[in-house]
């Protein structure tokens, strides 16, 4: 679980990553992301691998 911005809820809130075993996922590749409060899915970039606060 993810905190996403979520277009439909206008928040940030848990998303889940929904990855197929068949596909080589990097932070630059996109993903799709189901939010956990009104199930809205979008395609959306991974997160960096590091941590964000230090950008």
């Amino acid at each position: 679980m993810e905190k996403r911005f979520c277009d439909n809820c206008l928040s940030k809130t848990d998303h889940k990553a929904i990855e197929l075993e068949d596909v080589i996922y990097t932070y630059k590749r996109k993903r799709k992301y189901i939010c956990s409060e009104c199930g809205h899915e979008s395609y959306r970039r991974g997160l960096r691998p590091t941590a964000e606060s230090v950008y």
